[in-house]
């Protein structure tokens, strides 16, 4: 038993202290050596006009990124270009579109390269690629709907008819497990698009579209792979690095101060696990404008124009607000528009169905629903 401490004055007797061995402790913690050293920080390259707008280069490797804002403000823009960008640096991409608005045509001019399957008539009729994988709702189905995620095993019979947010939890952790075993050697990157446009196991067994069920789904069944799974590929010595892009839309809540609060469709889950978040748009209304190229009586619908900020950054702490365009072929500065309409002149003739040689530029805007000429 220790001594009392002394009154002042009085001489004590020293208390010893073993010696500690730090990697000793840990081997028989069972840890044996660490490496909390984390990669170089490295970027999925969007367009110059990104870099412009929110002072980032694109979305960083080996986090979840986050576009969220209203209807309409160009934040699928956000998925195209990662995979552009992903394609480049040779990632593999799961592509997962929950939403059925999933544009081939959009990804490509943005610059991700596919194979078009056609058939004897000429027709298009599937897509492929050596790197990249495409999951719609019918194929979530396809795989999961025999499931039964209260009792945790596959069954013999459908247990609904529905995709649910289980199914995308799912797949990511299988995929992520194949790659963990060495069975899938890619870099890879998942895109999501979008969350809340499908609902939770319990809704679909139960006929039920409940927002409470699936919020606490997105948030149970995500949890590891936002805070564990994805961040664990950044630590030096993983074989492989995984980036995560979802797109997710908003509502406001009314509260008594008067100032509504931002929620996201789906849930809150994803708001605390993601490490960078960009609004576009405006935070009480969209703040859009349509861009449309007009000649002869016809117009072409070539972009949207909005603000963007970083309003969550726990990568490299920069949280910049810009206005940006999206485009048929990606982001553009909103100076740069004039210009985009005279070098895809050609582009636009095909749309139209025409032979003009300039167009005037028409906005629209979506929060007073009226045109405005410039």
């Amino acid at each position: 038993m220790s001594k009392k401490p002394s009154k002042t004055g009085e001489k004590t007797e020293s208390i010893g202290k073993k010696s500690f061995d730090n990697t000793s402790f840990k081997k028989n913690l069972g840890l044996g050596s660490q490496v909390v050293k984390e990669k170089e920080l490295t970027w999925i390259p969007f367009k110059k006009a990104f870099h412009d707008a929110v002072g980032v280069p694109g979305v960083p490797r080996g986090y979840t990124t986050q576009f969220r804002g209203f209807s309409d403000v160009g934040k699928s823009t956000g998925i195209y270009e990662s995979l552009a960008g992903a394609q480049k640096l040779g990632d593999y991409c799961i592509i997962i579109d929950t939403e059925g608005s999933f544009n081939w045509e959009h990804a490509k001019l943005v610059g991700f390269k596919f194979e078009e399957i056609i058939d004897e008539d000429g027709v298009v009729v599937d897509y492929d690629g050596p790197d990249f994988m495409y999951f719609g709702g019918s194929d979530l189905l396809a795989l999961y709907q025999n499931y039964d995620y209260k009792d945790a095993k596959m069954k013999t019979e459908p247990q609904r008819f529905i995709p649910v947010v289980e199914d995308i939890a799912k797949l990511i952790n299988e995929i992520l497990d194949k790659q963990a075993k060495g069975e899938f050697p890619h870099n890879i990157t998942f895109l999501w698009d979008s969350i809340g446009s499908i609902g939770c196991y319990q809704g679909a067994m139960s006929n039920t579209n409940n927002n409470m069920w699936t919020a606490g789904a997105l948030k149970r069944e995500f949890e590891s792979i936002l805070n564990y799974r994805i961040p664990a590929s950044r630590r030096e010595g993983a074989p492989y690095i995984n980036t995560f892009v979802v797109v997710q839309k908003i509502w406001l809540r009314p509260n008594a101060v008067g100032q509504p609060t931002i929620m996201h469709n789906g849930g809150e889950g994803f708001k605390y696990g993601v490490r960078m978040i960009f609004h576009m748009g405006g935070k009480s209304t969209s703040s859009a404008k349509k861009l449309s190229a007009t000649q002869g009586g016809k117009d072409y619908q070539f972009g949207v124009m909005t603000d963007i900020e970083c309003v969550k950054n726990h990568v490299n702490g920069i949280e910049l607000m810009g206005s940006i365009c999206s485009t048929p072929h990606g982001f553009i500065n909103p100076s740069e528009k004039n210009n985009y309409v005279k070098e895809q002149k050609d582009f636009i003739n095909k749309k139209l169905n025409t032979n003009f040689d300039d167009f005037d530029i028409k906005e629209y805007d979506l929060d007073t629903n009226a045109y405005e000429k410039e």
